[in-house]
């Protein structure tokens, strides 16, 4: 059973990796209340200290971050399927049965979101019964993003490792995922325009 410190690591997690918007400010604090309910070590502090981070920047710079961060290559990206997929015909079912297991859930994706975004998963995560298993699911694209944004030396590092920390243990090993993250992922090209509502906006995904 998901505990209820879980699903705050799971709702703070899914603000710090959302697209910085007009509610910057108020979006920051809220996170910071529920992260300091966890404590002062661990997932509280690392989730507290970076909505002190963005909080303190102005809209535009933390702005810029996000996007430099997620949104300008294929290497680090939030959409967790292109880690295992790429851009290929295994990725558009995949999505579609991630789609599916939002539906069954009961929870809307935005128009145009991809339901393997991970703020997304993470909603679902912190506020269904299903969805830590959903997100669980994808530990292995988790841990190829981890590795990601430890080579860039990110600020966003730790909100993820925050979430892993959290999913159930196992002694699945991820050879697959971690050579597509040495080498990227398939680069066999297909739309994904036949999947209703969904399509990729940009190479890699990230803020739809």
């Amino acid at each position: 059973m998901t505990s209820r410190e879980d699903r705050i690591v799971y709702g703070c997690a899914a603000v710090l990796l959302s697209y910085p918007d007009e509610r910057l400010s108020e979006d920051m604090s809220a996170v910071r209340a529920a992260a300091e309910s966890l404590g002062r070590k661990g997932a509280g502090a690392s989730l507290a200290d970076l909505a002190r981070t963005l909080d303190g920047m102005k809209r535009d710079e933390a702005e810029r971050l996000y996007v430099s961060t997620f949104d300008l290559g294929r290497r680090v990206t939030l959409n967790l399927t292109y880690y295992s997929h790429g851009d290929t015909r295994n990725r558009g079912t995949t999505l579609a049965e991630l789609a599916e297991e939002f539906a069954m859930a009961g929870m809307e994706l935005s128009g145009g979101e991809l339901p393997d975004f991970l703020p997304a998963m993470l909603e679902l995560a912190a506020s269904t019964k299903e969805g830590p298993a959903i997100l669980a699911g994808q530990e292995a694209p988790l841990r190829a993003l981890a590795d990601a944004l430890s080579r860039e030396k990110s600020v966003f590092l730790p909100v993820v490792e925050a979430v892993l920390a959290s999913l159930p243990k196992s002694g699945r090993r991820y050879k697959r995922e971690l050579r597509l993250d040495e080498e990227g992922p398939p680069l066999e090209m297909v739309g994904l325009g036949n999947l209703p509502g969904y399509g990729l906006d940009h190479e890699g995904g990230g803020h739809p």
